[in-house]
């Protein structure tokens, strides 16, 4: 057992999967104090207290298996429904069990003991068993696909749409279905030339270097890899993306946004958060008029979009397609930001494609909106 994870009182300094984590392994440990307790107990024949802890275990090993799903979930970085409805299959297991433990002390279906002691398994007590194979059986299953569908492309693309950009990438040069040339050409075209890229391989780049270096190359780093070298590559692209890029950011006094929300306390909260930077806004109460009053403003009057995602008449998928749809010269630059409960993996994936720029999560961070805001306005105009 960790000691440093579960001495840890700090949730903040390991995020959500060290929390996580550090239930799973409370969930271990109550699992095996249970199990040795019992045969101290049963070797001085405590019946009732063996009972007792007899409920414990049998509690502790659903608990164990719950908290190992959330925990495989949570790690994988695949907030999808799937994992959301796996972890919901593991706290309703969880909550049957108790009410199994809890009908056992009236009626003996999980366990029961003799009037000499002996401890006897009831029926429940198998199928117990199953069901706990099974949830290992379809979290392993579960784990495994994530796994093997992962795409390093789209794993950037979720990551860049909920502004969480990766500080580094490295990637294997010869890959199947898409090498590490493409691979970065795909990734540059989502998140610019910011992130500096590594390329690794045992092969000789001289013949590519010069068309690596168009894809968004930024190194490369030969195998096998050395530490220290390593090390002293990853100082040197740092360093080099560092003095090549300054990261402009734009002024948002006096800009002008148009916000899309039709939930009329939402809109209020937002356009006072807007306020507090000096920042001009337009509300429409949906997708349509949205769209409606981008197409009746000249080119460049808004700066951005704050576009709720589920709103009457059109969402806010539907309003960013038909927006970037337009044949006006600022219809496939200007920022779009979805504001949005809907936090999976997919409906981030979503969002991106239909043209969206950023992907933030209700309640609206203001820091993280205004971070936002002042990048992607900044690049807007950098590149426009």
């Amino acid at each position: 057992i960790n000691r440093d994870v579960l001495r840890s009182r700090e949730k903040e300094t390991g995020g959500r999967t060290l929390v996580h984590y550090r239930r799973f392994l409370f969930g271990v440990l109550a699992y095996y104090i249970t199990d040795a307790l019992w045969g101290i107990l049963d070797t001085h024949r405590l019946t009732a207290l063996q009972y007792a802890d007899t409920a414990l275990h049998f509690a502790a090993m659903i608990a164990a298996v719950m908290l190992w799903t959330r925990y495989a979930v949570s790690y994988l970085e695949n907030e999808t429904r799937l994992g959301s409805l796996l972890c919901r299959t593991g706290s309703l297991f969880f909550l049957a069990e108790l009410i199994v433990i809890g009908v056992n002390f009236f009626y003996p279906v999980l366990f029961r003991f003799d009037e000499n002691g002996g401890y006897h398994a009831g029926i429940l007590r198998y199928v117990t068993l199953a069901v706990q194979i099974l949830m290992f059986l379809l979290t392993s299953g579960y784990t495994l696909s994530v796994t093997i569908r992962s795409e390093g492309a789209d794993k950037v693309r979720i990551r860049h749409g909920r502004r969480e950009d990766y500080d580094l990438l490295l990637i294997d040069w010869k890959m199947p279905e898409m090498d590490g040339l493409e691979t970065t050409r795909q990734i540059r075209a989502v998140v610019g030339q910011e992130t500096p890229i590594i390329i690794l391989t045992s092969y000789s780049w001289d013949d590519i270097a010069e068309e690596a270096r168009k894809a968004g190359v930024d190194t490369f780093v030969p195998k096998p890899l050395f530490a220290g070298s390593v090390m002293d590559q990853f100082r040197d692209a740092f360093m080099r993306k560092n003095a090549a890029l300054e990261k402009k950011t734009a002024d948002l006094k006096g800009r002008r946004v148009l916000l899309a929300e039709d939930v009329p306390v939402n809109a209020d909260i937002i356009l006072m958060l807007l306020s507090m930077r000096e920042m001009e806004a337009d509300r429409a109460e949906n997708g349509r008029v949205a769209v409606e009053l981008f197409r009746d403003h000249e080119p460049g009057c808004y700066d951005a979009v704050l576009m709720d995602m589920r709103m009457p008449e059109m969402d806010g998928l539907e309003a960013t397609r038909a927006i970037r749809a337009m044949d006006r010269p600022d219809a496939k630059t200007i920022p779009i930001i979805a504001l949005t409960a809907n936090a999976f993996d997919e409906d981030v994936q979503r969002s991106m494609q239909a043209g969206l720029n950023a992907h933030l999560s209700k309640p609206v961070d203001a820091e993280a909106l205004f971070g936002t805001l002042e990048s992607l306005i900044g690049s807007a105009e950098e590149h426009g």
